[in-house]
């Protein structure tokens, strides 16, 4: 139980914007439970936010694989192959967008991701 209660006291501390704290209760949830997927996608978070690409990879990848239904996962992959330049990214928001344009919860960010891939498509930046 107390891998859960440090992954949920690491998203208090993420929405706080306080990373340090966040990230240490999620490394201790992933060192009880390596393949808890809110850890493994919430230190994915903190490391997009601190600029640790390749890293924030990783955990996301783990996450998706843990849990191929959650949408979640695919949108944090799709900002970070955006960020590096690579048209897999619109998979990954593909992907986003079609488990969640249907959740009323997720109905917005589906709208949004949506409108991304429209844009992205046009754009001849993405290699």
């Amino acid at each position: 139980m107390l891998p859960y209660l440090n992954s949920l006291e690491a998203e208090i501390y993420l929405t706080q914007e306080d990373l340090a704290l966040a990230e240490i209760r999620y490394r201790e949830a992933l060192k009880e439970q390596p393949l808890l997927y809110s850890a493994l996608l919430g230190m994915s978070h903190i490391l997009l936010k601190q600029k640790k690409l390749c890293l924030s990879l990783k955990y996301a990848h783990r996450a998706a694989r843990l849990s191929p239904d959650e949408a979640d996962s695919y949108k944090i992959l799709g900002e970070l192959y955006e960020l590096k330049g690579s048209k897999i990214c619109l998979r990954y928001y593909q992907k986003f967008y079609d488990l969640s344009f249907m959740d009323p919860e997720k109905k917005a960010q589906a709208k949004e991701i949506q409108a991304k891939l429209v844009k992205l498509k046009k754009n001849k930046k993405i290699l």
